[in-house]
């Protein structure tokens, strides 16, 4: 079973997120007024849906 992640906060990095940790999860929600990514973290997320 899959679980849910929920990040709040003013400011978010995930530049240096792996493919393992993304796939640990059903659905990602990110609150955050800023969002940091890398071209990799991108690739790496464009296959998932995110709710911002």
């Amino acid at each position: 079973m899959k679980k849910k992640l929920i990040i709040n906060a003013a400011a978010c990095d995930i530049s240096k997120v792996s493919a393992e940790t993304l796939e640990a999860y059903e659905q990602i929600t990110v609150n955050a007024a800023l969002l940091l990514s890398s071209p990799k973290a991108r690739e790496l997320m464009s296959g998932i849906r995110f709710i911002a």
